[in-house]
């Protein structure tokens, strides 16, 4: 393979696992906001999303440390996916994350309004805290073997946006997250405004 070739083939994985984390935020952004909406309609579909962001965390990850692997395989089956990241993860974490996936997977069937499930709160809530730590854990590892690339989604996003889609992105993701630390580490440094934005959920 020629020098050219191989840039053009390195660009295009790089671009390829760019566009799904950049997506898996955003999805992420979006179930969050609907599932903790007062809206009983729009949390059937929230809780179905944040499946959805799940299994693209998933597959983004397994993108980086297994790119042989087509991104479709297993589909939507968060455990077969998972799977393929055995050994490339700590023992532990992988251990973790399969407990999660157990109160995450309910969620797949919120999308249906008239379903049981979703007018299940506990269900909902324990399904939320699993996505949020999944999403954290995901993300560091992907950093770890990709540096930077995280940094180049939502941090973008939230910087190049008005002040009214900041303030609806910021509180998607901060507002009765498990994991809300991370996020304001992460999203920390963007700007001044964005940092007063983030100071308003330090003490939550």
């Amino acid at each position: 393979m020629s020098s050219l070739t191989k840039q053009l083939h390195q660009f295009q994985a790089f671009d390829d696992r760019h566009k799904w984390l950049s997506d898996a935020d955003l999805t992420y952004c979006s179930g969050r906001f609907l599932l903790i909406s007062d809206n009983f309609f729009f949390r059937s579909s929230g809780g179905y999303l944040l499946h959805q962001a799940s299994e693209k965390y998933l597959k983004t990850l397994r993108r980086v440390v297994r790119p042989q692997i087509k991104i479709e395989k297993h589909k939507h089956d968060l455990r077969k996916i998972l799977g393929h990241l055995k050994g490339k993860i700590e023992a532990s974490l992988f251990d973790k994350i399969t407990e999660s996936i157990k109160n995450i997977e309910p969620l797949e069937h919120f999308r249906y309004v008239d379903q049981e499930e979703t007018r299940d709160i506990k269900t909902m809530l324990k399904g939320l805290e699993a996505v949020d730590y999944l999403v954290t854990s995901l993300r560091e590892n992907i950093d770890k073997n990709l540096l930077f690339i995280s940094g180049k989604g939502l941090r973008r996003y939230i910087g190049g946006s008005n002040n009214k889609d900041q303030n609806l992105l910021i509180d998607s993701l901060l507002r009765n997250n498990s994991s809300t630390k991370y996020w304001i580490d992460h999203l920390s440094g963007i700007n001044t405004k964005i940092d007063r934005k983030l100071k308003n959920y330090q003490a939550v």
